[in-house]
């Protein structure tokens, strides 16, 4: 069988950093936690976050499952393992990321995309 590691995501984990720091970010997602886990970004509240800026932005319909089936998707790229165009541009507006850390995850999106083969 042919195991092989992932690389991880640069992006993935720039955009975990930027959500764990102190500020605005790590705020958003805070106000969405049932339970609190210290030192480290929770995903379901993130997953909350997007599910939100989807509902209110008329992008998918009310679910209670929204935030669930977001979950995934939300690991994959906090864990560093795949971060896509599609789930950056999700982040970036339910986030309202500064222009400059957008920016910095594009790049690194990018670097990314041309290293892998």
């Amino acid at each position: 069988m042919d195991v092989r590691t992932a690389e991880p995501c640069p992006a993935g984990q720039h955009l975990a950093e930027l959500l764990a720091r102190p500020g605005p970010y790590r705020i958003r997602w805070l106000r969405q936690v049932a339970r609190a886990t210290p030192d480290r970004v929770n995903q379901a509240a993130v997953a909350r976050v997007l599910a939100q800026w989807l509902w209110l932005n008329g992008e998918a319909p009310e679910s209670e499952t929204l935030p669930r089936a977001l979950r995934d998707r939300v690991s994959r790229a906090l864990g560093g393992r795949q971060l896509s165009a599609g789930t950056l541009r999700l982040f970036a507006a339910a986030f309202a990321l500064s222009e400059r850390d957008e920016a910095d995850l594009w790049a690194l999106l990018d670097e990314d995309r041309t290293a892998r083969p």
